[in-house]
């Protein structure tokens, strides 16, 4: 494969590190069930914990918990007191649709976390890094609680299941302008590709603080999406007579706001 095939594959930018990160998972709390002579006190602290409920559902972040699970809880609480965007925006290429859902400013630079989905059942979708040979839905580069159990089906398997076609998938951040100036090609940026048990694959994205980000009200962020079909001996059929690359620029405009501005 050529320099050429490799830079068509995965847009204009130069890929120059790879972000390895986890979910975090929620555990509901428990609570106790008041007695009747507080009820009047309870009712009145049940609401407040109502309130600070909603208000957790609210500003909540996907970008945070991810990256602080990787940084640490310093980063974690630094992000959900960013400039945060949860303006979803969509794009389909072929039989897959790519999801921008969050961004985060802070002052050393811009995170994301979207999502990759099939269009259809007939699709399933294979991130970067990962092969027909592993057990799918699995991140397996995470730690140990990432590991597949044993006898979980390999993406060749749940293809061969679903009578599907294996889509790989890539997306990247590109380029980015900062309220409504020129849209910036970046010299740097980290991006990781994790795949679900859902079927989905999350990717992430984190650009340094530079030439082409600072601090703004507005953002568009240019990702590179792409994909193209694995044959069932792992070869990707991305050149004539069997191309079925398709990839895409397309910008998505987000508006970071403070928490204190967030409703």
């Amino acid at each position: 494969m050529t320099q050429n095939d490799l830079q068509r594959m995965y847009g204009s930018t130069p890929v120059s590190f790879q972000q390895r990160v986890a979910q975090t998972l929620a555990r509901p709390s428990a609570s106790r069930a008041p007695r009747a002579a507080l009820r009047v006190a309870l009712i009145t602290a049940l609401l407040a914990v109502l309130t600070l409920g909603v208000c957790a559902a609210v500003f909540g972040s996907q970008v945070a918990d991810i990256f602080g699970w990787f940084y640490g809880d310093r980063m974690k609480q630094e992000l959900l007191n960013g400039n945060i965007a949860q303006q979803e925006q969509s794009v389909q290429i072929g039989d897959v649709i790519y999801t921008l859902q969050e961004v985060v400013y802070i002052d050393d630079g811009l995170y994301g976390v979207g999502r990759i989905i099939p269009a259809s059942d007939s699709v399933v979708l294979l991130a970067e890094d990962y092969q027909l040979t592993d057990a799918a839905g699995y991140g397996l580069y995470y730690g140990p609680e990432s590991r597949a159990p044993s006898g979980a089906p390999t993406y060749a398997e749940l293809a061969r299941q679903k009578k599907a076609k294996v889509l790989h998938v890539s997306t990247v951040a590109e380029a980015v302008g900062v309220d409504g100036g020129t849209v910036l090609p970046l010299a740097c940026v980290g991006y990781s590709l994790i795949p679900q048990l859902d079927g989905s694959v999350q990717f992430t994205f984190e650009i340094p603080t530079g030439v082409a980000v600072e601090q703004g009200s507005e953002y568009t962020i240019r990702l590179w999406s792409a994909n193209w079909e694995v044959a069932e001996d792992g070869t990707w059929l991305c050149e004539e007579p069997n191309d079925t690359y398709q990839g895409q620029s397309w910008d998505a405009v987000v508006f970071p706001k403070p928490a204190k501005e967030r409703k």
